[in-house]
């Protein structure tokens, strides 16, 4: 079944239009729905090592060899862990971004900054997902959130650093949780679904089941012409790319923006 896909008017609408949504889902009290905003509504869900012809478990333990002296902070301790700093340093992982926050997700939908198929145009139509995660790990027979070291999570984490195939590998993207490894994590929620055996982008695989027809899984579509608009109306509400990039690069972008 196709995606219900939601126009957006303006920042009232988007989070009106998400209440009304959550309010029939029955959410447990401490569980919140997960986001995710792209530049170009267009674009595929899909992790960073699937849209080109990457040599996963190469560029995963290469990385994993040489990125030590440049650490500074919490060093990752397990594949999860790397993978998720990899994730968050732009080395192309099968992890896929989300976040606990409508607005952080919207900004990076109108924003055009994260790695996806020209999204660094202005003259597309941004997009925002709205997934609930526990229903996602209903299809792979998971109740909650499982830990890395859980199967099948743990295979799947496996498999990114391991030439030979992993067996008991889950077949469709699994919601995670992850050790904040990098303060950008903690500043953007950030949370990760991990794909499994299967390497089709989550439309393709989610189509299949019953979570588009019961709004599991839903698409808001915001209009080029809003984008300025509505990233002025997220600055006034403190998501801005420092605040959710807390670091070097983050301050040069803002003063860049302010004095260039």
């Amino acid at each position: 079944m196709n995606i219900n896909e939601i126009t957006v008017k303006d920042m009232d609408q988007f989070l009106q239009s998400i209440k009304d949504i959550i309010s029939k889902w029955c959410l447990p009290t401490a569980v919140s729905p997960w986001f995710r905003g792209q530049g170009n509504s267009n674009d595929h869900l899909k992790p960073g090592i699937f849209r080109k012809a990457i040599k996963e478990q190469d560029i995963s333990n290469t990385f994993k060899i040489r990125a030590g002296m440049y650490i500074k902070g919490v060093r990752p301790t397990s594949n999860a862990q790397w993978l998720s700093f990899m994730q968050h340093v732009g080395i192309p992982t099968r992890l896929l971004d989300w976040t606990e926050s409508p607005l952080i997700a919207l900004f990076f939908a109108v924003n055009s900054l994260n790695q996806c198929t020209n999204c660094n145009n202005t003259n597309n139509d941004g997009g925002v997902w709205m997934l609930h995660p526990l229903k996602l790990n209903n299809l792979s027979n998971i109740d909650l959130f499982p830990a890395s070291d859980i199967q099948p999570v743990y295979f799947s984490y496996q498999q990114a650093f391991q030439d030979a195939p992993v067996n008991g590998i889950a077949r469709f993207p699994i919601a995670v949780y992850s050790t904040h490894v990098h303060p950008r994590m903690a500043a953007q929620r950030s949370v990760f679904t991990i794909h499994g055996s299967d390497e089709y982008s989550f439309e393709n695989q989610l189509k299949k089941t019953s979570m588009p027809s019961n709004n599991y899984f839903v698409k808001f579509v915001i209009s080029r012409n809003l984008k300025a608009h509505l990233n002025k109306d997220l600055s006034l509400l403190g998501i801005r790319y420092n605040t959710l990039f807390p670091d070097i690069e983050g301050l040069v972008y803002e003063l860049k923006k302010a004095f260039c």
